[in-house]
């Protein structure tokens, strides 16, 4: 969407980890000039939280942060206080409740598009970003950067493995064609989104994929593609004894028994078949540590 040379020195002077030296010594080629930034993302917390992590990073390196997403997801205002970020909260009409009934395998993407972009567009106009940083599946400011000329950055909270899959629709268009007609109803809107607002908007500005090589191994991408690493966007919260009693008891067991232990989360998307949570089960049971699983009913 923007001029790549502008773009790179943007990712570098927010997320690159860098010593005080090196910093000092790409200074003057990057200037201090501290921007203004917009986050935006859909209202799905596994699309949310890397969004968090990019942001605090900017914050923390000076950089004025506004977070935006649906008032629905108004639980993440907290984290964005404590990634010094201010949190704006889009009015949209969609509520707390109408995520819980959501189906995170068929998510609608350009409904979210639809009922976001008017409020993005009203943001835009009124704080006037130097740059925008937006996930991937969240296409609402795609055409006011374009039309405004603003920078705007992809992040994309996937292995690098399906990210390199999801180019196939660009490189092997006859894929983009097919492979919708072939799945869910879910999956075949996401792939038809990807397709259509995404791959073309992510061929000509800077996408970060949240994996590296030391997960997926050596995996080649553009030059425009950046690997920052996995990106959770949590706080380190000690438990509450109050919600969490069994879980703690649990973990003084274990530190008792001086036995490692291991959590197991698939996060939303993945629904494990029953051969699958068999296998985790077993390969874990045969392991001498003790296991915390997040799993689902």
């Amino acid at each position: 969407e923007t001029p790549l040379p502008f773009v790179f020195p943007v990712v570098v002077l927010f997320l690159a980890p860098m010593s005080e030296q090196a910093a000092a010594q790409l200074a003057p080629e990057l200037g201090h000039e501290k921007l203004k930034v917009v986050i935006y993302t859909i209202p799905m917390m596994g699309h949310a939280l890397p969004m968090v992590s990019i942001g605090r990073t900017m914050a923390q390196r000076g950089h004025q942060v506004i977070f935006a997403v649906s008032e629905g997801l108004g639980k993440v205002d907290d984290l964005c206080k404590m990634a010094g970020m201010r949190y704006v909260g889009l009015s949209d009409g969609i509520t707390a409740e109408y995520l819980k009934t959501q189906d995170p395998l068929g998510p609608v993407f350009e409904d979210f598009l639809e009922v976001d972009q008017a409020p993005v567009n009203a943001l835009v106009e009124k704080e006037s970003p130097d740059v925008i940083v937006s996930d991937y599946a969240s296409g609402a400011p795609f055409e006011i950067c374009k039309e405004k000329n603003i920078p705007l950055v992809l992040n994309y909270p996937l292995p690098g493995t399906l990210a390199k899959r999801m180019r196939l629709l660009i490189n092997v268009p006859l894929i983009g064609r097919v492979v919708p007609y072939v799945l869910g109803n879910g999956m075949k809107n996401g792939i038809i989104f990807i397709n259509h607002r995404v791959m073309p908007v992510s061929n000509r500005t800077l996408s970060i994929v949240n994996s590296s090589p030391a997960l997926d191994g050596p995996i080649q991408f553009p030059s425009n593609y950046f690997l920052s690493g996995p990106l959770d966007g949590f706080e380190k919260r000690e438990l509450c004894p109050e919600k969490h009693a069994d879980l703690l008891t649990f973990l003084e067991k274990a530190r008792s028994a001086q036995k490692p232990v291991a959590y197991i989360t698939t996060g939303s998307l993945l629904q494990l078949s029953q051969e699958q949570v068999i296998a985790l089960y077993e390969g874990f049971a045969a392991c001498d540590m003790w296991v915390v699983w997040s799993l689902k009913k």
